[in-house]
């Protein structure tokens, strides 16, 4: 074993996150990355990717990547499903309806659907947060902009935490590689009577409360997130989307469990 580790580092390139973090490698397969499997823990693995027509069960495209994360994976499945589809049936594709769980859910994949004048249907992930929705005061242990009611007309944004209190879009600042807007809180006074003040505010250090943000690129196409939300939800969009779980999971349950690829 200590020479196949000797041998392996000799040629050796380290590999980062994309936190710039240096990720582990595996040194008899330095193509897999480690991932988080599912009740089982961390594994070094691949990703497998697949679409599938809704009709017939058949698969129209797969591929393998070594990136946990399926986010990414939306676009190049898409764009490899229209690739191979056969001239005839390009069209069926531009026209078709594309479910895709939540975990392909961002503001890219959105807009690129958008611009490419594609219809998915993604429940709600990593956009979430732009919602709102009430709180209780029994409910989480800390609140943040996710559970504030959020206004948007034009350029002017409004949020309304979960005391009540109303605060306008006021200043852009930056946290690694992300920019945010930032919300201010200017009347501490209230803050101190509200009773989800505890919750908010940190308690290491006395006054320094925890920021109201957004990701930018989450409140400036956030008539596009809510637009994508509407229709999913709606009859006709549940009714649409019902079909995603038949069409793709049996594929895997066959995959997994009766060709014992797993």
């Amino acid at each position: 074993m200590k020479n196949k580790i000797n041998e392996f580092l000799k040629d050796a390139i380290a590999i980062t996150n994309k936190d710039g973090k240096e990720v582990k490698q595996n040194i008899t397969d330095n193509d897999a990355r480690t991932m988080k499997i599912e009740g089982k823990g961390y594994e070094s693995a691949y990703n497998a990717q697949a679409a599938v027509c809704g009709k017939n069960g058949i698969i129209v495209a797969a591929d393998v990547t070594n990136q946990g994360n399926d986010v990414q994976q939306l676009q190049p499945m898409l764009e490899l499903t229209e690739e191979l589809a056969p001239e005839e049936l390009k069209e069926n594709f531009k026209n078709g309806k594309h479910l895709a769980d939540n975990g392909y859910d961002s503001v890219d994949n959105a807009i690129y659907a958008y611009k490419n004048k594609l219809n998915t249907f993604i429940p709600p992930g990593a956009a979430k947060e732009l919602y709102g929705k009430e709180t209780a005061e029994s409910e989480p242990k800390s609140i943040g902009t996710k559970n504030c009611k959020i206004e948007k007309n034009g350029a002017d944004v409004k949020i309304t935490c979960p005391g009540g209190l109303e605060l306008t879009k006021c200043t852009k600042t930056k946290i690694k590689d992300e920019t945010y807007y930032h919300f201010p809180v200017y009347d501490n006074d209230k803050c101190k009577v509200c009773a989800f003040f505890s919750k908010y505010f940190d308690k290491k250090k006395e006054g320094n409360r925890k920021a109201f943000r957004i990701k930018v690129e989450l409140l400036d196409n956030w008539e596009l997130i809510l637009e994508n939300r509407a229709k999913i939800e709606s009859e006709e969009g549940k009714i649409i989307y019902s079909k995603r779980m038949g069409a793709i999971e049996k594929v895997f349950g066959h995959i997994k469990a009766n060709v014992g690829c797993r």
